[in-house]
């Protein structure tokens, strides 16, 4: 389990090695984008593999 408040830096081995996909996906005009953004930054930093996607819209979009 990653949990986004003490980093992705000690895990970043396993997430690498065991995370077939990990996708964050957020609404344009969705108030917790700024999080989501937070997020992929931090695992783009630490080169742990993702997906990142803005959706249009708040958040309400359909998986």
């Amino acid at each position: 389990m990653f949990h986004c408040h003490s980093g992705i830096g000690p895990y970043r081995k396993a997430a690498k090695q065991q995370l077939k996909l990990l996708w964050i996906s957020c609404g344009d005009k969705d108030n917790l984008i700024s999080f989501s953004k937070r997020t992929h930054d931090n695992l783009s930093d630490k080169g742990v593999p993702h997906v990142y996607y803005i959706e249009p819209g708040v958040h309400d979009f359909k998986v």
